[in-house]
């Protein structure tokens, strides 16, 4: 399993870009600062150690409780409604951002799958 994380970490290494700010998320792209629009797929917003995200997410009772905490519990924790995922706030240490990081991909690559085999029927 470490050797799968390296690997990961790696590869998600060679692909990061620094892009502009963000000024809104629509269901399938991200409208920045500068004018420009891209499409994603997912979306992972690395937060840190503690919870922030009922300061600057909107809407996020439908994954969130008041102190910036899954919702679900574990271990449904990692998975909120509107695709938002929440990793490493399980309270379970590094094994535990590591669980939920692999759990979250493979439930995206699933859902990626999908829609993928969807185009060809």
């Amino acid at each position: 399993m470490l050797r799968h994380i390296i690997l990961t970490c790696n590869l998600l290494l060679s692909l990061t870009q620094v892009v502009p700010g963000i000024v809104r998320i629509n269901e399938d792209s991200v409208e920045f600062m500068d004018g420009t629009e891209r499409k994603f797929a997912a979306i992972v917003f690395a937060t840190g150690y503690k919870s922030s995200a009922n300061d600057w997410l909107k809407d996020y009772k439908y994954a969130l409780n008041e102190e910036g905490m899954p919702k679900n519990p574990f271990p449904a924790h990692f998975k909120g409604e509107k695709g938002l995922y929440c990793a490493g706030l399980s309270k379970r240490g590094l094994f535990g951002v590591a669980r939920d990081a692999e759990t979250i991909a493979d439930d995206i690559n699933k859902i990626l799958s999908a829609r993928n085999w969807k185009l060809y029927l």
